[in-house]
């Protein structure tokens, strides 16, 4: 009797030690499994951007830190938001807390001063003239994996800088004003550099006098805008008044000063002239010049 009873603690014995070691084993195999897990998401490599000085100018000229939108997928037709984080600059670079993962996910970037807003076809800002907007976009690039990624900033808007009126030879000049209706808002996708339901402002003056060179410093969404005139042509016994319109075209990240040449009085044609582009602050880029 106490033989059998023996023999069959020791069995028991046998069991409990098989079943302890097969838990054991399976815990082990089950933290590997999530050990590579981990490691399959996350790497020890800091995603990080290179830097610009701080200005503190009104106009963006450099960042003290910038908005960015990591995406994976076909820039501008086919995204997928990864993270939309501010990054701040520490050092010489700028960080997040954020990291690249252990293999190439294929990762391209969008950044800003802004909010980024994600689209699958692609990111975009919502923009008011009452900011300087700048963004920059990294599309994927095998070459960038676990590397500091350099980013070039430009300026969303033009700016509107003087608007010259010069006076026909010979004739005097009175009652002149010369106005436009600007957009200054909407949505601006940063990969195609396009914009959309922009919104129009108040009808503004450009000037009043000949030959002004104050600078407006307005921003306004850039595009092909029509110029109304009115002024008064005299010479001897001869006055006439005029209203007159012109087109402009404002490019983006540049100031844009206007310089219109009046016809005489003896002529039906529109005022000559253009735009004269001079760069934003030291440049169209926001680093350019700095």
């Amino acid at each position: 009797m106490d033989f059998n009873m023996n023999m069959t603690n020791r069995k028991l014995g046998v069991v409990l030690c098989c079943l302890m070691a097969v838990a054991s084993c399976q815990k082990e195999s089950q933290d590997v499994s999530f050990d590579n897990e981990i490691s399959t998401v996350l790497s020890d490599d800091e995603i990080c951007f290179s830097s610009m000085d701080v200005d503190t100018r009104a106009d963006v000229t450099s960042l003290s830190s910038f908005n960015v939108m990591c995406i994976t997928g076909t820039m501008g037709s086919s995204e997928t938001s990864q993270f939309n984080k501010q990054f701040s600059k520490s050092g010489s670079y700028y960080y997040g807390s954020k990291y690249w993962p252990s293999s190439d996910a294929k990762y391209g970037f969008y950044a800003s001063n802004n909010t980024i807003t994600a689209a699958s076809n692609g990111a975009y800002v919502s923009a008011s003239n009452s900011t300087d907007v700048v963004v920059a976009y990294r599309a994927y690039n095998a070459s960038d994996y676990k590397q500091t990624i350099g980013l070039t900033f430009n300026h969303i808007f033009a700016k509107l800088g003087y608007c010259k009126v010069s006076a026909p030879s010979g004739y005097s000049v009175s009652g002149l004003s010369v106005k436009m209706t600007p957009y200054v808002s909407g949505y601006y996708k940063i990969y195609s550099g396009t914009w959309s339901s922009k919104s129009a402002g108040s009808q503004s003056t450009l000037t009043t006098s000949l030959n002004s060179t104050a600078s407006a410093g307005t921003y306004v969404v850039p595009g092909t805008y029509t110029l109304t005139l009115a002024y008064t042509l005299s010479k001897d016994s001869y006055t006439e008044a005029f209203s007159k319109s012109v087109s402009v075209t404002l490019v983006a990240g540049k100031t844009n000063n206007i310089v219109l040449n009046l016809p005489d009085g003896n002529s039906s044609g529109a005022p000559d002239g253009g735009v004269v582009i001079d760069p934003w602050e030291g440049g169209g880029n926001v680093d350019e010049g700095m």
